[in-house]
């Protein structure tokens, strides 16, 4: 699906767009190009497979992952970004609460602890 969108050639449907941007550089659409699809025959049966062309393929799997989490959104997204950015959810106002008073504590005794030998046998009783 990848492949067949980098081959339209006219804004549509489908079209991947890529900013003016240092960071798409030679080796970013060499990376998009990395693999290459073969057609291979076990038995007497063809498959396909995609092997890998080059050692490096971050940027095919960065679309790949993208794509595959568009398509899991199930978020429409034709139409301008204006119109989606003013559909986003407007946060919930805070409810106006009076701040409650805070309860004062008065400090107590602390326990007297035995400074005794603890047994054993104490211990059994319980």
């Amino acid at each position: 699906m990848i492949y067949s969108r980098l081959k339209l050639i006219e804004t549509g449907p489908g079209y991947i767009h890529f900013a003016n941007d240092p960071a798409f550089d030679d080796e970013y659409f060499a990376q998009l190009a990395a693999e290459k699809l073969v057609t291979k025959v076990r038995g007497t049966r063809p498959y396909q497979e995609w092997i890998q062309m080059r050692p490096r393929n971050e940027a095919l799997d960065c679309m790949v992952y993208a794509t595959a989490a568009m398509r899991l959104s199930r978020k429409p997204l034709d139409g301008p970004l204006v119109i989606r950015r003013e559909e986003k959810p407007q946060p919930i106002p805070q409810p106006q609460q009076q701040p409650q008073p805070v309860a004062v504590i008065q400090p107590q005794e602390a326990a007297v602890i035995s400074k005794g030998k603890i047994s054993v046998s104490g211990l059994r009783q319980w």
